[in-house]
This record gives C-alpha cells, sequence and structure tokens, in this order.
C-alpha cells in the first residue's frame, strides 16, 4: 500500500505559512470524511452479509455471504485507517521534511535536504473511467513533486488547479532559496 511504504499525496491544509517556514498538515477534513463513509459503508454491507451464515444451506453456497463479509470488512478497515491516518510537510531553508502515519502503524518520515533537492515539478495526473450508465470521465490532478539528484521523486502535495500547484511550488522554492520559476 503506498501510504505504509512512501509519503501519501493529497490535498492537505495550511497550518503555517512565512517567509521561512511552510507547514502542511493532510489529509482534508474532506477525505477525512470520504474514509468515515467508505468505512461506514464497508461495516454495514458486512453486518448486512454475515447473517446469511445461518441459513440451512450447503456449504458451497455459504461462501458467498463469507466473501461479502470479507469485502465489507476489509472497506471499513481501510476507510477507518484513512479517516484516522495523518501525515506533515515541512519546508524550511534546510529542505522539506515529510511524516505520516496510515492507522494504527508508527510514524514514518522522509528528509529531503535543500543540497539534495534537484528540481520542483507540477505534474500532472489524468484518470478515467466510467460511471454506472456507462458514460465515460476523465479527472486531471496535479501533483507538487520534490526531484532529488539520484533521480527519485517523492510527491508532496495534490492540487485540483494547476495554479494552485505552481503558486505552492514558488511558495516552496523562495523558502529554500531558489529562483523562482513559474
Amino acid at each position: 500500500m503506498k501510504w505504509i511504504d512512501a509519503p501519501p499525496c493529497g490535498q492537505m491544509d495550511v497550518k503555517t505559512s512565512t517567509e521561512s517556514l511552510l507547514e502542511l498538515e493532510g489529509p482534508s477534513m474532506l477525505t477525512r470524511a470520504v474514509g468515515v463513509g467508505t468505512a461506514a459503508f464497508g461495516a454495514t454491507f458486512a453486518s448486512v452479509a454475515l447473517p446469511f451464515l445461518r441459513l440451512p444451506v450447503p456449504m458451497p453456497f455459504k461462501l458467498i455471504p463469507v466473501a461479502f463479509g470479507v469485502l465489507g470488512g476489509s472497506m471499513a478497515a481501510l476507510g477507518l485507517g484513512t479517516a484516522v491516518s495523518k501525515h506533515w510537510v515541512r519546508v524550511t531553508p534546510e529542505g522539506i521534511s515529510l511524516r505520516w502515519r496510515w492507522g494504527p502503524l508508527k510514524e514514518r518520515a522522509l528528509q529531503l535536504d535543500a543540497a539534495q533537492l534537484a528540481a520542483l515539478e507540477v505534474q500532472s495526473v489524468v484518470k478515467t473511467g466510467t460511471d454506472d450508465q456507462g458514460y465515460s470521465h476523465t479527472s486531471v490532478t496535479y501533483r507538487l513533486q520534490a526531484v532529488t539528484r539520484d533521480g527519485k521523486a517523492h510527491a508532496i502535495e495534490e492540487f485540483s488547479l494547476s495554479a494552485q500547484a505552481v503558486l505552492r511550488k514558488q511558495q516552496v522554492e523562495r523558502i529554500l532559496g531558489r529562483p523562482v520559476t513559474p
């Protein structure tokens, strides 16, 4: 799972913003609300499916409510983990510090020193899918990425609009003491 191995990337709330410090905290309240909704739906799904195990039917037919119960329980666990997860970004002239914790797991951290950073880049992420009626839809989000000198990219924050991502990139560049690029 991405949150366990690497820092998450999502919409974040600004906690502190000065000329030499930027502190972000996430996930946003909307992401937490979606996590709570997913957990509630998964728990309801499992609780409705599992009573069907008591029906007097042959064993192969009992595997269906078991599968639905496992699916609902998994959705509930994932939603709850998302609702109680946290991640933080701290930008100072010395570099970028990323910390995250998913659910009950221990907190993890990643430090990107200013001298280690090669570039900051805005990446567009295109997602396509189809809805229940068969209509296809496309959504685009923009991620601010920190690229290190060894070629690794680390996602910092995600935005709905490219202008938001560019403004945050310029803010981070100013704090790091780098030339501000458009």
